[in-house]
Parts: C-alpha cells; sequence; structure tokens
C-alpha cells in the first residue's frame, strides 16, 4: 500500500512537471513567414540634440605681450519628422516629410588686445517625399516618386582687431525638384507585430494564464488580429489604448483561451502591448533598378570683408542618377535579426553658375560636368534581449569614384578615388513607448587618391540622442 502510495506520488508529480512545462513552453513560431493585412501607420518624430563648451587658454610669444583667449561655444538640432505608411498587397506607399533647425555659436574674446571673434551658423531644411510601389502577385513591383527640397544656411563673422570691426559672410538658399521611376522583384515585410504575438503569448503562458498552447496558425491569426487594430485613429489616446487591449482580449475570449481574466493578465497584455512592438523587425528580400532625375536651383549671396558688398551667384544643378539595389533581412531567431545591403549609384551632373557683377568683382561663369559613383555594402546584425532594448554591431564598405569637366574652358580634373570602411556599434532603450535613447560609437579608415595626392586616416566616433514619438 505504501509502495502503491509513493509511485502514485511519483507519477503525479512528473504529470505536474509535465503539465507545467507544457503551459509554459516558449513559442518557436518562425516570424519569417509573417506577413501583414492592409495596414496604415503614422508617426511623429522630434529630435532634440544640443552642446557646448568653454576655453581659457594663455599665450606665451617672444617679444610679444602674453595674450588669454576666453572661448565658448553652443550649438542645437531642432528635428522634426512626420511618416504615413500604407501596405497592401498590391501597393506601398511613404510619405516622408522632414524639418531641421540648426544653430550655432562660436565666441572667443582676446586679452590684453581686446581682439575678439564672434560667428553665428544657422542650417534651415525642410524635405518631402511620396513614394509608391506596385505590386504583381509574383512580388514584382513598379515604383515611382517625387520629392522636393527648401533649404536655407548662412554664416556670419564679426572680428575685431586693433579696435577695427570687420565682417564677413554668406547665405545660401536652394530648392530642388526631383522623381523616380525603377522596376524590381522580391518584398521586404515588417514582422514586429508577429514578434510582439510571441511576447504577449510567451508570457501568458509563464503565468499559466493560457489554456492550451496556440498552433502556429492560431499565432498568425493573432498577429494578424494585433495589426488590423492597430490602424485605427483615435484624437485621445485613452480611448484608443481602451479600445487596443479590449480587441485583443476578445481574441483570448472567443478562442476560449484563458483560465482567468484578472489583473495579472490584464496588466500582462498592457505591459507587452505598449512595448512589445517598438523595434522594428523585417524579412525578405528585394532587388531593385531605379532612375531619378533632379533639378536643383540656388542662390549665394557673399559678404567679403575688404569690399564690404555682396557678391550675388546663381547656381542650377541638373542631375541623373542610375542606383542598382539590393537589399536582405532575415530574423533568424526571435531574439536575432540578419541584415545586409549592396547599392550601386551612378550620377552625372550639369552644374551652371553666374555670378553677377559686384563692386570690385566682375561677372563670372563657369559650366561644368562631373560625374561619380560608389559602391556600398553593409552587413548588421542585432541583438533584441527584450522589449525595450536592442543592441547591433556592423560592418560597412564604400568605393567612390569621381570625375570633373570644365565645359567652358575645356579643362578637366584629376578622377579621384575613395575607399571607406568602417565598424559600428549602436543601442537604444526606450523609457517609454515616446521617448527613447539611441548612441552610436564607431571607427573607421580612410583612403584618398588622385593624380597628385594621396590621404589615409584613422576616425573614430560617438554620439548620443535623445527622441520623443508624439504618436
Amino acid at each position: 500500500m505504501k509502495k502503491t502510495f509513493i509511485t502514485g506520488f511519483i507519477f503525479c508529480f512528473f504529470l505536474a512537471v509535465l503539465s507545467f512545462n507544457t503551459s509554459a513552453q516558449e513559442y518557436k513560431y518562425d516570424i519569417s513567414k509573417y506577413y501583414t493585412p492592409d495596414i496604415v501607420r503614422n508617426s511623429l518624430d522630434l529630435n532634440f540634440n544640443s552642446a557646448g563648451g568653454f576655453s581659457n587658454q594663455l599665450y606665451k610669444r617672444d617679444s610679444l605681450p602674453n595674450n588669454t583667449q576666453n572661448s565658448n561655444n553652443l550649438n542645437g538640432v531642432l528635428g522634426s519628422s512626420f511618416q504615413s505608411y500604407k501596405n497592401t498587397r498590391k501597393k506601398v506607399s511613404l510619405l516622408d516629410i522632414n524639418l531641421n533647425l540648426q544653430g550655432q555659436f562660436n565666441n572667443s574674446d582676446y586679452k590684453p588686445s581686446n581682439d575678439s571673434f564672434l560667428a553665428t551658423q544657422s542650417t534651415n531644411n525642410l524635405n518631402i517625399g511620396y513614394d509608391v510601389r506596385f505590386y504583381n502577385p509574383k512580388k514584382q513591383f513598379l515604383s515611382l516618386g517625387i520629392h522636393g527640397s527648401i533649404g536655407e544656411d548662412g554664416n556670419m563673422n564679426h572680428f575685431t582687431t586693433n579696435s577695427v570691426k570687420t565682417k564677413a559672410g554668406n547665405q545660401n538658399f536652394d530648392g530642388g525638384f526631383g522623381a523616380s521611376i525603377g522596376l524590381g522583384f522580391g518584398r521586404i515585410e515588417s514582422v514586429e507585430d508577429a514578434r510582439q504575438a510571441i511576447y504577449i503569448l510567451d508570457e501568458l503562458s509563464k503565468k499559466g494564464i493560457l489554456t492550451r498552447q496556440l498552433s502556429d496558425d492560431e499565432v498568425f491569426q493573432f498577429a494578424q488580429q494585433i495589426s488590423r487594430v492597430k490602424n485605427k485613429r483615435f484624437l485621445d489616446s485613452r480611448l484608443h489604448l481602451i479600445d487596443e487591449i479590449t480587441s485583443v482580449d476578445s481574441f483570448f475570449v472567443s478562442n476560449h483561451l484563458l483560465t482567468k481574466s484578472d489583473a495579472t493578465y490584464f496588466t500582462t497584455l498592457y505591459d507587452y502591448w505598449q512595448y512589445g512592438a517598438l523595434n522594428s523587425r523585417k524579412s525578405g528580400h528585394e532587388f531593385a533598378i531605379n532612375l531619378s532625375p533632379a533639378v536643383i536651383l540656388s542662390s549665394d549671396n557673399s559678404l567679403s570683408t575688404d569690399s564690404l558688398t555682396w557678391a550675388h551667384g546663381y547656381f542650377n544643378y541638373f542631375r541623373k542618377v542610375l542606383s542598382i539595389t539590393y537589399n536582405y533581412e532575415k530574423p533568424v531567431s526571435l531574439n536575432w535579426q540578419h541584415s545586409a545591403n549592396v547599392t550601386l549609384n551612378c550620377n552625372s551632373t550639369l552644374f551652371d553658375q553666374k555670378t553677377l557683377p559686384e563692386t570690385n568683382y566682375p561677372s563670372t561663369n563657369s559650366k561644368y560636368t562631373y560625374n561619380d559613383a560608389y559602391l556600398r555594402g553593409s552587413y548588421y546584425i542585432s541583438f533584441y534581449p527584450n522589449t525595450r532594448t536592442n543592441y547591433s554591431v556592423g560592418l560597412t564598405q564604400f568605393f567612390y569614384f569621381m570625375s570633373y569637366e570644365d565645359m567652358i574652358g575645356s579643362t578637366t580634373s584629376p578622377d579621384s578615388f575613395q575607399s571607406s570602411t568602417s565598424f559600428n556599434l549602436n543601442a537604444s532603450y526606450y523609457f517609454s513607448p515616446q521617448f527613447r535613447l539611441s548612441g552610436n560609437a564607431g571607427i573607421g579608415c580612410n583612403f584618398q587618391s588622385s593624380d597628385n595626392y594621396k590621404l589615409s586616416s584613422l576616425i573614430g566616433g560617438i554620439s548620443a540622442s535623445l527622441i520623443y514619438s508624439f504618436f
């Protein structure tokens, strides 16, 4: 009797362990097979970056009095980006609007000479683009695009030397318009909604809230439900969230998948709904050939310190670009991603310049063409340890060739060649669904050569940004 009891206890123990492991089993769904239903996504990002510094230096020179230099600088960048993305099986479109405002201030004072230097600089530009692709059932596509831009940048330098004040500056305005047409095959899908579905199912399974393990087809249907509910737009974000959580909850209820609907269930659902799809994940490959003609009109106004008069110039660019690209995205597991890109770009530009006559400056005209081409390849591997964090490491190789010909003076410049290799580390962390910190560190080597010079350099850098998304 005792032996039978022990045997039955052990049997029940292993049965319970097996049942627990089954209920808490992690999903191994291949998100690379996912594709979205008809979706619409809108985003508005605001990016602010600022930096400043100061220095105090003492100069000692022979036969001259010692000079002390006090310097300070401040610069800031305010950028905003709006995107509207629509994806159906037959058509994919993207409206992209970017506004960037940048200012910089530098000031230096020299004692006891009372000399000074003050420089201000601003750069502002607005870019608008609309691209659309039309797909057939074989994933062959026709791409069309239209792009426009306007910009302004200027600088002004004020000098005081021996109590004499002078200034020099430059102000430039430009506007451009371009179009594109291309052909290609293949398709890259956004699969972060499928990854979010796995996040939710894994966590609910671990907490014993699900009655059973979902099949791959049910996981796919759940991810489709997630994609569809994100299409809805609300002015009130609170009502939007309520509608989304209600829709996801209805999937579990209608399929009888819940053992309980308590606070643990809803807080888990809420958490992974907020953070489960913040990181972009993609799958697929595509090859495309694209032709992009463009025209750019520019005016340049410069103030010289010796004449104290403005010189005015006008520039026209007519550009034709042929590009061939191949992109590859592969989520090899739920937490790892491989990304590769190869781009060949060939550009031919006709440049026409005219400077109007000013005091002490005759009018000038120049007209030349330059042709350039570059080949760029990159490979990145990314790691997503949780819903808030991602890391990526990558290698990029860049080759560039340029030739120039003066059409008025019938002269040509030496052809130049450049090679650049860089190794980069990227990381980002979401403090909230709208607020994230991004950082980048990189090191690389450059090589440049022409008929009359060669240059090799080793460069490195690090940067960080705080980004806030309104929606």
